[in-house]
């Protein structure tokens, strides 16, 4: 069993000229996550979230436009007899304080079951679920001189993918002197 927690600041000035006048544009951004991992034998489970702070703001326009990200997560891989795993990744985020049409939520699930073969089990075959709800966008802020530019873009999304992977050195041991180098 583990717990993981997580702080990232960070404090950013650029300086520009618009319309000939001096601007300077700072963000203040700010993000926790806290992460309680469990893991046996046969299973594997991670649940977590993620909670982004953003404080932008420049020199000619006094307005500040803060916003907020929130992203929770499970992540989980099942050893089943035969051989056999499945395994499911899950992110469900959360946008806000952001223009009318960019406070998007969704949910993003990935499955995954995989079967080995062979006394080493070093070939793999697996079906493979991206995206199971067709709902993968990018929704992005980007703070840039006197602008706010909120992006929606749809990227990669569900598709189905039947994998057969051979792996050459699967269960090697190390000797004592490679662990070293």
């Amino acid at each position: 069993m583990g717990l993981n927690i997580r702080n990232f600041s960070s404090y950013n000035v650029t300086n520009s000229v618009v319309d000939r006048f001096k601007n300077e544009t700072t963000t203040l951004s700010q993000s926790n996550e806290l992460t309680l991992e469990w893991e046996t034998d046969s299973l594997f489970i991670e649940i977590g979230a993620e909670i982004s702070f953003s404080r932008p703001s420049n020199s000619l326009n006094i307005v500040s436009q803060p916003f907020v990200t929130q992203y929770y997560f499970l992540d989980t891989e099942i050893e089943l007899p035969w051989k056999m795993t499945l395994s499911s990744e899950s992110g469900y985020t959360i946008n806000t304080q952001r223009s009318d049409g960019y406070n998007i939520n969704f949910l993003i699930i990935n499955l995954s079951l995989e079967k080995r073969f062979t006394k080493r089990e070093n070939i793999v075959l697996s079906i493979e679920g991206n995206d199971i709800l067709n709902q993968n966008i990018i929704a992005q802020r980007i703070v840039q001189n006197n602008l706010i530019i909120d992006n929606r873009t749809t990227i990669i999304s569900r598709y189905f993918l039947a994998r057969l992977t051979y792996k050459f050195n699967n269960k090697k041991i190390k000797t004592q002197d490679e662990s070293f180098h």
